[in-house]
């Protein structure tokens, strides 16, 4: 867990930043992947993308929020996997 007292918050500006740019997946695991470096558990990672999911306007922003809630979950290809 990180000192930062809304990490949830963090990421989840960062991943809609993200994600309203249009990045694709391999582009947002790389930031996946920072946020485990920084010591975010899947948990706390997990948690922001639900919340991103309830505000995100378009099916294509909610998919790849689902992709993306998959790989913290590990229910993907194994070298996509980070926890």
């Amino acid at each position: 867990m990180t000192n930062d007292p809304y990490p949830d918050l963090e990421i989840q500006q960062e991943l809609a930043s993200q994600i309203s740019a249009g990045a694709d997946l391999i582009q947002l695991h790389g930031l996946l992947s920072q946020c485990k470096r920084r010591g975010l558990t899947a948990e706390e990672v997990a948690h922001a993308l639900e919340q991103l999911r309830s505000s995100v306007t378009s099916e294509s922003d909610e998919d790849r929020v689902l992709e993306l809630l998959d790989v913290v979950r590990g229910l993907c290809s194994p070298h996509l996997k980070l926890w």
